[in-house]
C-alpha cells in the first residue's frame, strides 16, 4: 500500500480481505508503507503464513505497517496470521484491533522467535477476539500503552504475554494471560485495572515491573 503524495490523498485505505489464502517468504503479505491509515475489514476465513527462513532487513512482520493499522469493528471475519522469525502483526505507529477473529501464531517450530501483536506506539483492542500462540512476546506496545477495552483475549506467550512501555489499561473484556511473564511494564510504568475480567498466569511474575 503505496500512496505517492499522502498531503495531497491524506484519507486512510481501506482494505476488504475475504477469504484469502496467501504465503510469502521473502516480503510480508500485506507492507502499508505510505498512507494516513490503513483499514483492514475481515471477512470470511483468512489465511496469512509468514514462511521467510531469517528476519526481513527492513521490514518485521507477516502484516507489516509503517503506518497506522486497523482492522475495524466491521469484520466479521477471521484472519489468521502465521509467522516463525517474523512479527505476526506489526505497525511502526499504532495497532487498532476492533472486530472479527484474530488468531496469531508465531510459535511455529523450534527456532521461531517472534512476537504477535505489535504496536511501536499504541496497541488498543475493543471488540475483537483474539487467541495468541507466541514464541516471544504476546500483545506489546513498545513506546507507550496497551489498551484494551472489551473483547475476549488468550495469550500464551514464551515470553511476556502483555507487555508494555507507559501503561497497561484494562477498562473491559475477558483476558487471559499466560506466559513466562503475565504483565510486564517498563520502568515506572502502570497497571490500571477498571473492569473486565482477567486471568493471569506466569512460570516467573504474574505482574512485573522493570
Amino acid at each position: 500500500v503505496n500512496i505517492p503524495d499522502i498531503t495531497a490523498d491524506a484519507e486512510a485505505v481501506d482494505m476488504t480481505l475475504s477469504n484469502v489464502t496467501m504465503t510469502n517468504s521473502t516480503m510480508p503479505c500485506i507492507y502499508s508503507q505510505s498512507t494516513d491509515k490503513l483499514k483492514l475489514n475481515v471477512e470470511g476465513t483468512n489465511t496469512l503464513t509468514d514462511t521467510a527462513s531469517a528476519t526481513y532487513a527492513n521490514m518485521d512482520g507477516c502484516i507489516y505497517a509503517l503506518t497506522d493499522l486497523t482492522i475495524t469493528k466491521n469484520s466479521t471475519g477471521t484472519l489468521n496470521v502465521t509467522s516463525s522469525l517474523n512479527k505476526g502483526i506489526y505497525s511502526d505507529k499504532d495497532l487498532k484491533i476492533n472486530g472479527g477473529t484474530v488468531n496469531v501464531n508465531t510459535d511455529v517450530d523450534d527456532l521461531s522467535d517472534a512476537d504477535a501483536l505489535v504496536g511501536d506506539n499504541t496497541l488498543s483492542i475493543d471488540g475483537a477476539t483474539i487467541t495468541v500462540d507466541s514464541s516471544a512476546d504476546g500483545l506489546k506496545s513498545k513506546g507507550e500503552n496497551v489498551e484494551i477495552v472489551s473483547g475476549n483475549i488468550e495469550v500464551k506467550a514464551g515470553n511476556d504475554a502483555v507487555q508494555a512501555s507507559t501503561s497497561i489499561d484494562i477498562s473491559g473484556g475477558t483476558i487471559v494471560a499466560g506466559g513466562d511473564r503475565g504483565f510486564r511494564l517498563d520502568t515506572a510504568g502502570l497497571l490500571n485495572i477498571t473492569g473486565g475480567d482477567i486471568i493471569a498466569t506466569a512460570t516467573d511474575y504474574a505482574l512485573y515491573n522493570a
